[in-house]
């Protein structure tokens, strides 16, 4: 019998939203975000399960093509995709609705990943920063394998050539292309919903976007461009009449990834110290109440030896009667006590 999902020709294509690009641009608050406004990301809007990377502040991604289409949610966030989309788009399992690739200028982007490689390292390879005067612009983790660049030039050619590989396949298959400028989407409700409306559910008002924009956006965790000295790099370039393309160097990226590790260090070490004072405070509450228990305990106790010593009192007063019940002089004298309660004058009530 035929599948439902197969024509003649083959299967028939599953309809997305795909969200890609270099990453560190935004994408997984593109999720949160669509999340909220009730598209199907199949993750909820504040995910924090085994999907997500809180370091890197990063994740909630799929995999087109590994992962069957049965299981994959409309939107599909796939950092990966550009490296496979031809493979994606000839097996004429998706038809895309739209692709979102968010924009952001690519020293931040190609930075943010040197960063969290250079902070992982720091927090993984001790003995880089503890026995050496610096850390390495290369590294390899597989034995004997491929020796690759912690510097954000490389990095950023590499962006660069993924980043025109999918735009350029997306262009040709005739898929419209999104491009919502990253941190500008977090800042401005107005402009992020204005970009994705051709794409949104006509039942999304505008006031349902700032709603949930204001619940999920957070400037906080745009920290790279701030990290590298402050004033965006297009605006520096631009009023200097220079160059916006300047790199920083590697001890540039080390430093800020050692301030990233300090800092994740001191709030764990924080929270461990908050833990510590909650037990604290738990055996101190359960030490009472063993204390309570005790005292109830020692009483009880006490109670019971006075109740021992009653009943085998009794036992002694029980047995001693019995012995005068069962006594001869008891018997011989049972007429005469029947008789003196016969004449014993009777109470008035």
């Amino acid at each position: 019998m035929q599948d439902a999902n197969e024509t003649v020709e083959g299967p028939v294509p599953t309809h997305h939203l795909l969200i890609a690009g270099t990453g560190r641009a935004g994408t997984s608050f593109l999720v949160r975000y669509l999340s909220a406004l009730g598209l199907d990301t199949g993750f909820k809007p504040d995910d924090k399960s085994q999907a997500w990377e809180a370091n890197a502040n990063a994740g909630l991604e799929r995999l087109p093509l590994v992962e069957p289409n049965e299981n994959l949610p409309y939107v599909l966030k796939s950092p990966w995709s550009g490296e496979y989309i031809d493979e994606i788009l000839a097996s004429n399992r998706f038809s895309f609705d739209a692709i979102i690739i968010p924009m952001r200028d690519l020293v931040e982007a190609a930075s943010s990943r040197s960063i969290l490689e250079h902070r992982h390292l720091h927090q993984h390879i001790g003995w880089m920063a503890d026995r050496l005067d610096a850390t390495w612009e290369v590294f390899a983790y597989t034995p004997g394998g491929i020796i690759y660049s912690l510097n954000p030039l490389d990095q950023a050619r590499l962006l660069a050539i993924g980043f025109h590989r999918l735009v350029h396949s997306a262009a040709k298959a005739g898929i419209p292309l999104i491009f919502p400028v990253f941190p500008r989407m977090v800042e401005d409700w107005s402009y992020l919903y204005e970009t994705l409306k051709p794409i949104l559910p006509d039942t999304i008002t505008a006031e349902a976007a700032k709603s949930v924009h204001d619940q999920v956006a957070s400037m906080s965790l745009v920290r790279v461009g701030s990290e590298l000295g402050g004033a965006e790099p297009s605006q520096a370039g631009e009023a200097a009449g220079q160059s916006i393309h300047r790199y920083p160097t590697t001890s540039d990226i080390d430093l800020i990834a050692l301030r990233r590790e300090l800092t994740r260090v001191r709030q764990e070490r924080q929270a461990a110290a908050e833990d510590v004072a909650r037990l604290s405070n738990d055996v101190a509450r359960l030490s009472a109440q063993c204390n309570t228990i005790e005292a109830e305990a020692k009483r009880l106790e006490i109670e019971l030896e006075a109740a021992q010593k009653y009943e085998e009192e009794n036992a002694i007063i029980l047995g001693r009667l019995g012995n005068l019940l069962n006594s001869k002089s008891w018997r011989l004298t049972a007429p005469l006590r029947k008789l003196v309660d016969t004449v014993r004058p009777k109470r008035r009530i």
